[in-house]
Order: structure tokens, then sequence, then C-alpha cells
């Protein structure tokens, strides 16, 4: 499978687990919708570039770089806000809501670069990233490590599937964006995509145990 091929099949895997959540939405609860909302989000915004890739000016790549901004701002959002939802400790929403605004800081900058000057800081992209991964990893590791506590049949709870797909995704990224750029970028990009790619299965897996009553 060639590079191009496997992108592609990462972006519309996505669409597997949600359609598995559509099915459960309306009796989901707000961390699930929130789920589904994520995962629609990240469905439209990587099927906006299939769309560019295969059938539009490449050029319409740079209004699928301002989508995929937004998704990741909110992507970032949401781990850390599902995290910390199983998470227990004092000062608890301090520590939530300080990360929010780190994240935010982060992605807005990376937009104002975008937009207003047309510039593309590697740098920063590097920075937020690599923050964005090791924060979740540390942090979904904990919430699964609280849910081990607090449950004897985890594998029979679906949010522990849906935190280790965040865990494993956001571990697996995190070596592989800290090298996104170097030379070693094309021979290690595919390691990311197949994380990715895991990551779904997880939910899956999760959405597959999701209780109706959730």
């Amino acid at each position: 499978m060639t590079p191009v091929q496997l992108q592609t099949f990462s972006s519309l895997a996505i669409w597997i687990p949600l359609l598995f959540a559509l099915v459960k939405l309306k009796t989901g609860d707000i961390k699930f919708r929130l789920f589904f909302v994520f995962l629609l989000f990240g469905a439209l915004v990587d099927g906006f570039g299939l769309i560019i890739y295969y059938f539009l000016p490449h050029d319409l790549f740079n209004y699928h770089g301002i989508f995929q901004l937004f998704y990741l701002w909110f992507e970032a959002l949401f781990f850390v806000w599902i995290c910390f939802y199983f998470l227990d400790f004092s000062k608890k929403n301090r520590w939530r809501n300080t990360l929010f605004l780190v994240f935010s800081a982060l992605y807005f900058s990376q937009f104002v670069l975008k937009i207003i000057y047309s510039d593309t800081n590697t740098t920063l992209i590097a920075i937020t990233n690599s923050f964005f991964l090791v924060t979740t990893s540390f942090l979904s590791a904990f919430a699964l490590l609280r849910i081990a506590e607090n449950r004897e049949e985890i594998l029979r709870y679906a949010w522990f599937w849906i935190l280790s797909g965040i865990f494993f995704y956001s571990l697996g990224s995190f070596f592989v964006d800290i090298l996104s750029y170097t030379a070693f970028e094309k021979s290690i990009w595919s390691i990311r995509i197949f994380a990715n790619i895991i990551q779904y299965g997880f939910f899956v897996m999760g959405l597959l145990k999701m209780d109706n009553e959730q």
C-alpha cells in the first residue's frame, strides 16, 4: 500500500466508529455526545482533504489547513476534558482550565500566523503537537489507572477502550511528531497513520461495549 493509499484509508476509517456512534447518539450522555462531535468533526475535515486531493485544485489545501487547525484545537480540548472527567484530585478544575487556556493560546497563535501573516511556523507546530501528545499520553494513562481502581471488569467498560485508543494514539504519535520536521519525516510518518487507524479500532471496541443506557 502506497503512502497516499494508506493516508486515504486512514481518513476513511474514521467513518466506522462514527457510524457506530451515530446509532447510539440519542441515548448518549454529555461525554458521549462530545465524542460523537469529535468523530464527526474529524471525518468532515479529512473528507474535505480527500475531495481536494482527488477532485479539486490543490491550492485549496490552504483552506483545508484552516479547518484542520480548528479541528486540532477541538481535539486537544476534548482529549483533556474527557481525561479529566475520570480523574479525581484537588484543584482538578483549575488544572483542566489551565490546559484549556494553554492549548487555545497555542492554536490561536498558529491561526494568526497562517491567516494574517500567511506563515506556517514549523517550530511552533512541533512544540504544540508535542506538548499536546505528551500531555494527553499522561492524562489518559492516569485516567485508565483511575478506571482500573474503581471498576472490576474494565474490559466491559466502553470508556476504558476509548481512553485506551487516545493513549495509544498519543503515545505512538508523540515520537513521530518530534521528528516530523527532520530528515526522518518521510520514513516514519506511516507510523503515525497506523497509530491513528489502531485508535479507531479501540474506539469501535468501546462503542460495541457501549450500553444503550449511556
